[in-house]
């Protein structure tokens, strides 16, 4: 994993799934509105810096993905 600022960014190899890179910062269970949407705005922002804006975002576990394939 690479700590960029207050992000955590990992690339994952899922098998049967493909590669997969997670990013995320954690914010504290008391997090209002404003601090979510600051802390979604700087993924977003990381995104572009690391010319990733044109991949979607995958909001589903992998486990769910896992068992969409199964069916």
């Amino acid at each position: 994993a690479l700590a960029y600022s207050n992000c955590t960014i990992e690339l994952l190899k899922v098998s049967s799934l493909g590669h997969f890179i997670e990013m995320e910062i954690l914010l504290d269970d008391q997090a209002n509105e404003k601090e979510v949407s600051q802390a979604i705005q700087q993924l977003e922002d990381i995104k572009g810096q690391l010319s990733l804006s044109s991949y979607s975002v995958e909001p589903r576990y992998y486990i769910e993905m896992l068992r969409e394939m199964e069916n």
